[in-house]
């Protein structure tokens, strides 16, 4: 069975598998920070498994990753008035967040 996705969706994906993530799995100092709970090993290859998932899935592939500061990363995504995010949280949950012009649409647990 062929993978889910355009080709371009997943080469998106695959690039902040290999990139950001990465980078982050083999050097989490860069993200220490005075006051700035980096994210721990554990957090980032959850996240490296949800990234995978949903590129499988044939999801778009995110606008912007980030640390949230708190020990968890966030995948955000943009179009037009919606915005999303799924946070993987220092405590193993993943949360998907929609919002339209910044008001509440829906919140679901992922795991």
């Amino acid at each position: 069975m062929p993978p889910n996705g355009s080709s371009a969706e997943r080469d998106s994906w695959q690039a902040v598998i290999d990139g950001r993530l990465a980078e982050w799995e083999k050097t989490p100092d860069v993200l220490e920070d005075e006051g700035v709970t980096p994210p721990s090993a554990a957090t980032i290859q959850l996240a490296i498994q949800t990234a995978t998932k949903l590129r499988d899935a044939g999801l778009p592939a995110p606008q912007r990753i980030a640390a949230t500061g708190d020990g968890g990363i966030t995948f955000a995504r943009q179009e037009g008035p919606l915005f999303s995010t799924i946070e993987v949280a220092p405590d193993g949950t993943v949360e998907l967040v929609v919002l339209r012009d910044c008001q509440l649409l829906s919140r679901h647990p992922l795991r």
